[in-house]
């Protein structure tokens, strides 16, 4: 008699790791949508902020507390099935946790993400002011290569019809022997 479970384990793995990436992808677009929907009046950037910290906050207590209880059921000696049943149940409650510590991180004590902004617009704003200048920089030293190559192509030519003057010199001499 075949074991299904051996024969069939690849296939059950890449099936479960699957599905774990498409439960991950569904807790954080669930939990940054609602949060794009609750922030209606606010700018796409601040928006888009807080629907992203939302869905992470929400999809990090999910992975913890799927973690946390597949560890605690390991510990008892239970089997992988009981494992597996521990880390889903711990991964919907830790899920539910981080939505809750999501919304009150992002709306609550005044609202972290709106404490931090301008502090990010501000680093934004000096992130494009420096690329700005090594752009400023990167066009002078372009410059600076043009000029020299410039030079350079007119010293080359001063030399090309230095030697054929030299050339025809030389042969000029000669043909008078």
């Amino acid at each position: 008699m075949r074991n299904l479970g051996s024969q069939y384990s690849d296939q059950l793995a890449r099936g479960s790791k699957i599905l774990v990436g498409v439960g991950t992808l569904i807790s954080f677009g669930s939990a940054a949508w609602e949060q794009w929907q609750n922030d209606e009046g606010q700018s796409t950037p601040i928006r888009l902020l807080r629907a992203t910290m939302r869905g992470n906050i929400t999809v990090g207590g999910a992975v913890a507390g799927g973690a946390l209880a597949s560890a605690a059921c390991g510990a008892t000696g239970v089997g992988l099935v009981a494992i597996g049943g521990c880390a889903m149940v711990g991964g919907m409650v830790g899920g539910a946790v981080g939505s809750w510590a999501g919304e009150k991180v992002i709306n609550g004590a005044g609202g972290l993400v709106n404490w931090a902004t301008p502090g990010l617009r501000s680093a934004g704003n000096g992130v494009q002011n420096g690329v700005s200048t090594v752009g400023s920089g990167l066009s002078n030293v372009g410059s600076g290569l043009s000029d020299a190559g410039e030079w350079a192509g007119d010293r080359a030519s001063d030399l090309g019809s230095g030697l054929a003057d030299l050339g025809s010199d030389i042969g000029g001499g000669l043909s008078f022997w």
